[in-house]
């Protein structure tokens, strides 16, 4: 695809009043045929984000250096961790076509790109960064806990707990705890997948561990029953471990993936499953901590969920922004392009 020649690419904060004289615009901008896509979530305020390529690399305040090439894969890990999102294969091209493809409409996060009237979606850049076409039967699903306090998770999407009855919504997150002690809590997203290449994702808000055993995390292959069968990811202390695992569960028995990421949980922590084919992968931070481990035992089911056990009261879990979709699915075509109604693509 085509490029900018002698050109850099960065993740670029915004200056700016927002007035007239002083509008708000990317660091970077004073150099010479600049580009920028806008990554923040309002455009009619500074807190945020673009991506930026300018003819050489932007050393101010607060730019976070991306290299000279959209082919390069090390930049993923800073774009996970700057905004907050799985990135976990590919280089600059992949991230951006994640990051514009998982946009959202509801103010907390940078709006989403929309294939243009050929059923293409492209992405420009100083030149064409990525383009694919729209592709079909694929499913992905998004639950942002959003709603009344319960003591059932249905907000987004409808749920159904499988084991227990430990999850719940509290202030717009999913929650066990404080006072819930009943060991496994296990939720089946009731939104059917297409295929069995799938991955999910949480955002682990909090985890505090007082005693006796605390594990979370998400969940993928579950079939439409009540059967404890399927591959998770999940952060786990008890009074002698305090680590991350990748699991699989044969009605309901547990056995571990590959080694143990000994990164002690926290909270602010992006926890991800990925399964294709027999390749099963655990993901922390946007990036592969676990696997690929290769297991063929479980080949069917069609439902992500959340994973959670706690024996004491004391302990508290709280997750948010959960995720599952197909491998490779992407959003239906819209009638519209809000990209080019709301111009984030700069081409000053």
């Amino acid at each position: 695809m085509s490029e900018m020649i002698g050109m850099h690419y960065a993740l670029a904060p915004y200056v700016g009043s927002g007035r007239e004289l002083d509008p708000f615009r990317p660091r970077g901008h004073d150099q010479p045929s600049w580009r920028a896509i806008d990554l923040r979530p309002d455009g009619a305020r500074p807190e945020g984000y673009a991506l930026v390529v300018t003819p050489e690399r932007v050393r101010e305040r607060g730019v976070v250096d991306l290299g000279p090439s959209a082919d390069d894969r090390w930049s993923l890990r800073i774009l996970a961790s700057r905004l907050g999102v799985p990135l976990t294969r590919g280089n600059l091209r992949h991230a951006a076509a994640s990051l514009l493809l998982d946009g959202r409409e509801d103010g907390t996060r940078w709006h989403p790109i929309w294939p243009e009237r050929d059923g293409m979606y492209r992405i420009w850049l100083g030149g064409l960064l990525w383009a694919m076409p729209t592709l079909r039967g694929g499913a992905s699903y998004l639950e942002t806990f959003t709603g009344a306090n319960s003591v059932n998770l249905n907000a987004d999407q409808t749920w159904t707990e499988i084991q227990g009855a430990g999850w719940g919504l509290t202030s717009n997150q999913a929650v066990i705890g404080p006072g819930i002690s009943e060991g496994l809590c296990i939720a089946r997203m009731n939104g059917a997948l297409a295929t069995v290449d799938q991955r999910a994702a949480l955002t682990l808000v909090t985890f505090t561990y007082v005693n006796l055993v605390l594990q979370v995390g998400p969940l993928i292959r579950k079939a439409f029953d009540t059967v404890q069968t399927f591959y998770y990811h999940r952060a786990a202390r008890d009074t002698t471990i305090n680590e991350h695992n990748l699991v699989k569960r044969i009605t309901g028995t547990a056995t571990l993936l590959g080694s143990p990421d000994a990164t002690d949980p926290a909270g602010s922590t992006l926890l991800g499953v990925e399964a294709s084919g027999s390749s099963i992968a655990g993901l922390r931070g946007g990036s592969t901590t676990i696997g690929p481990i290769t297991d063929t035992e479980i080949t069917t089911g069609f439902h992500g969920g959340l994973f959670g056990f706690t024996n004491h009261a004391s302990n508290v879990i709280a997750v948010d922004d959960f995720t599952v979709e197909d491998i490779g699915a992407l959003p239906s075509p819209h009638p519209y392009n809000p990209w080019m109604q709301r111009a984030p693509l700069w081409t000053m």
